[in-house]
């Protein structure tokens, strides 16, 4: 009898631990993840290119440690204004959005989101034909590590209304601002600067014609380029100030396409910053971008007082980047970017003229081998590809799943298939840089200056130990500090 009793006991007891167990796996588990988590409540509204809609968004972020869905909103709770960004890429199922934080009476609402610095302009950006998502964070830190100013990011995993929208970039929009393009505040007391002049898709019917005006000089495809008046924009921008930037693009560009273009007096190299044209004709050549010089293009100015040259940058939109697509032969990684003429778009044809000079070009081929030897070396690239792609963690394959077949996606084939388009792209770029650097150049030798110093996890640092001090003409010096 004490047998039957004991098996009946045993029995009930398993059965209890079945159905508890069964409960237990049958909650699911809340959703987490090592990046940060944004949500977007649009409070029933639809989420459109124009206008924008005002609604409420929270930011999970726990440092060092994981996100979950039911966490307190402990990085960002408030209202943003909300819309649709883009040209091509709003055909996508993925949507990218930009976005401004606001208070409670619908002003800016300055703040730092993801540690980046205090600003109320963001950008959410999808990658969506970019399998590996990597593009446009891998092209963003090698601009930031030659020293110029890239925008910032941060990946994280995005909901719309309790929907899953997968991993996003909030990135810091392009604007002037002291921790973004740092210019001077363009003022009726002083028209000369700050200006930010963007190069993008031709003027069409569905844009502001006045937002333009067209070089009076066409590129080498006798394609018109057409300038946008980026900052100040074209609600805020006098007369004043549109003639004096037409007038001063207009003598930079005739100056450019004379005889006498390269005169050490009067010629180009004393209108342009040379070492960011430089980096910028790098970076859009390493990555054979298709949208390079003739879309997604930025240059800026100061005021006269400060400095009267013109800055290229900041880079920006590189998923057609590194072989992603078949379109303008961006597939392939021999030619030269600045060179194709598949496209009716003009395109910006400075930097085809720059070549043209042999100073230019020897202080070109100068920062291509000294880039080649840290920043842009392969081992140095495909260790921040790995970076990044191991940050996005299990991300990827939520993000695949919702947006892609992900039975025909392998992963790790297409970063490996980047990694090969990289190698070869560099390869062919050894071969066929410009230059001599051997030839003796003053001006290159006595121009460079440190523009950061780090440690050897490129972190900035002043302190004891191995630095590695920074020049802006992408050499590289590596010292032990003792004291």
């Amino acid at each position: 009898m004490n047998n039957l009793l004991g098996w009946i006991s045993t029995f009930l007891h398993a059965i209890l631990v079945f159905i508890i167990s069964s409960v237990v796996h049958s909650q699911e588990s809340p959703f987490s993840s090592t990046l940060p988590i944004v949500i977007i409540d649009t409070q029933n509204q639809v989420i459109v290119d124009d206008p924008r809609i005002t609604c409420n968004m929270g930011i999970i972020y726990n440092t060092n440690n994981v996100n979950y869905l039911t966490d307190l909103y402990n990085n960002y709770n408030g209202k943003i204004s909300i819309e649709i960004r883009g040209e091509s890429s709003q055909e996508f199922p993925k949507k990218s959005y930009s976005l401004e934080t606001q208070d409670e009476f619908g002003e800016n609402n300055n703040v730092s989101l993801l540690t980046m610095p205090i600003e109320n302009d963001w950008i959410l950006y999808g990658p969506y034909y970019d399998i590996t998502m990597l593009r446009n964070g891998v092209t963003y830190e090698l601009a930031k590590s030659m020293g110029q100013y890239s925008p910032r990011f941060r990946y994280c995993e995005l909901f719309i209304n309790d929907e899953y929208q997968g991993v996003y970039l909030l990135t810091e929009k392009i604007k002037r601002d002291n921790n973004r393009i740092n210019i001077s505040k363009n003022t009726n007391d002083d028209i000369s600067g700050g200006f930010i002049i963007e190069i993008n898709h031709p003027v069409s019917e569905n844009k502001n014609i006045n937002e333009y005006w067209i070089s009076s000089y066409s590129d080498f495809n006798n394609d018109l380029i057409p300038f946008r008046y980026y900052y100040p924009d074209v609600n805020n921008i006098t007369e004043s100030q549109k003639i004096y930037i037409q007038n001063f693009i207009y003598e930079f560009e005739t100056i450019l396409s004379s005889s006498m273009f390269n005169n050490p007096l009067s010629g180009f190299k004393n209108w342009i910053n040379t070492n960011s044209a430089i980096q910028f004709f790098l970076i859009q050549e390493v990555t054979k971008n298709i949208d390079a010089y003739r879309g997604s293009t930025y240059f800026y100015k100061d005021k006269s007082s400060i400095n009267d040259t013109i800055f290229f940058g900041p880079i920006w939109d590189f998923n057609f980047a590194y072989g992603s697509t078949m379109f303008c032969e961006g597939d392939q990684y021999q030619g030269w970017q600045h060179e194709t003429t598949c496209s009716e778009q003009g395109s910006l044809f400075w930097f085809k003229r720059f070549l043209d000079d042999p100073e230019y070009i020897n202080s070109l081929n100068c920062q291509w081998n000294n880039f080649r030897n840290n920043i842009l070396s392969n081992d140095s690239i495909f260790y921040l590809i790995d970076s990044l792609s191991n940050h996005l963690n299990e991300a990827i394959i939520r993000d695949l799943e919702k947006w892609h077949n992900i039975s025909t996606i392998d992963y790790e084939a297409e970063v490996l298939e980047l990694k090969n388009w990289i190698t070869n792209r560099l390869e062919w770029l050894d071969l066929n840089m410009p230059g001599n650097c051997e030839i003796y150049i003053p001006e290159y030798i006595n121009s460079k200056a440190i523009i950061k110093t780090i440690d050897l996890l490129g972190r900035e640092s002043n302190q004891k130990g191995f630095n590695i001090k920074i020049y802006d003409d992408g050499s590289v010096e590596k010292k032990y500090v003792i004291e």
